[in-house]
């Protein structure tokens, strides 16, 4: 609807025109939409890094906790 001129029906017959006022709704509910999924993917990837992050320093701790169990 953002960009479309006549709104369709069901069966495809063209209907009513889409006024400016519903295709500035429509342009600004995709807005929202876009940011809260980018929002949303954002996190995501911030929380698969933390989670990396936190599995290379237990790994490392480890190697380090085996190394110095050796040496004693």
């Amino acid at each position: 609807m953002e960009k479309a001129k006549v709104r369709h029906d069901l069966d495809g017959k063209p209907g009513a025109e889409v006024t400016d006022t519903h295709r500035a709704h429509a342009t600004q509910v995709l807005q929202e939409r876009y940011k809260k999924e980018a929002e949303r993917k954002k996190a995501e990837r911030e929380a698969k890094a933390a989670e990396e992050a936190a599995r290379v320093r237990a790994d490392k701790l480890n190697q380090l906790a085996a190394k110095f169990s050796k040496k004693g």
